[in-house]
């Protein structure tokens, strides 16, 4: 499995998941159409792939409720959300989320596997 935290690493998390035939989760926590609603716009860009990557995602992770309902606003609605709240202990030891990566991959076991940013 990969996790892709912000909307770069879903980037590339996107294309890993793809190459490596591995489920994607993703986690956001602040979305570029959300950031435009404040006056703070980003590039088309970033609209375009966070919509790829929630699409491509088999779980998209939100800390909130009121950020459940900002992804399903903003990137239309979906059933593939779950809450998982800062401070939670890892995604893939809750139930609900491993149950949705299995759903999202029938037949085959959740792989751990992790990119993370290299600093310069």
């Amino acid at each position: 499995m990969l996790h892709a935290n912000l909307w770069l690493s879903g980037v590339a998390g996107h294309r890993l998941k793809h190459q490596l035939d591995l489920p994607l989760v993703s986690t956001f926590h602040t979305l570029a159409r959300v950031k435009a609603d404040t006056g703070d716009p980003e590039p088309q860009r970033r609209i375009d792939a966070e919509a790829e990557v929630v699409g491509c995602s088999g779980v998209v992770l939100a800390s909130s409720l009121e950020e459940v309902a900002q992804l399903r606003r903003t990137t239309g609605p979906t059933r593939r959300i779950e809450v998982v709240p800062p401070g939670s202990s890892t995604p893939s030891s809750r139930p609900a989320t491993v149950a949705a990566l299995r759903r999202a991959r029938p037949g085959r076991p959740p792989s751990p596997a992790c990119a993370r940013r290299i600093s310069r």
